[in-house]
């Protein structure tokens, strides 16, 4: 299981939460992104009280008109276990996006579970 970062990661946010309360998401607020995909270049600026300020520089001269909204959800932290810090996997460390990064992880652990049992049952 150490080889896939994904399971890792869940191991490690559940012996995390055996051995203290740590926090492994952080709620986030909702956003509105105007042009925030194809011909922007998108930077994040985190505010002294955790906020996150997201900024769009178009890279061209004509940018396509985009508009996003994204309702409040989870942002996956990284996990410390037994002293060992754990980063959020590649692929589930965004804040934008259809699929929730937090349901997304947990999906792909309950399909690991799903299939480690259907091999017991043989």
């Amino acid at each position: 299981m150490a080889a896939d970062s994904a399971l890792a990661y869940l191991w490690a946010a559940r012996n995390a939460d055996e051995h203290g309360v740590a926090p492994i998401s952080a709620p986030q607020e909702s956003i509105i992104a105007v042009g925030a995909f194809g011909g922007y270049e998108e930077s994040v600026r985190t505010e002294g009280d955790g906020r996150r300020i997201y900024t769009y520089t178009p890279t061209c001269d004509d940018p396509p008109p985009f508009i996003s909204f994204l309702p409040e959800h989870l942002r996956l932290q990284p996990v410390m276990e037994r002293g060992q810090l754990h980063a959020v996997p590649d692929g589930y460390n965004y804040d934008l996006g259809e699929t929730f990064a937090a349901v997304a992880l947990a999906a792909y652990g309950l399909d690991f579970l799903r299939r480690e049992m259907s091999d017991l049952q043989g």
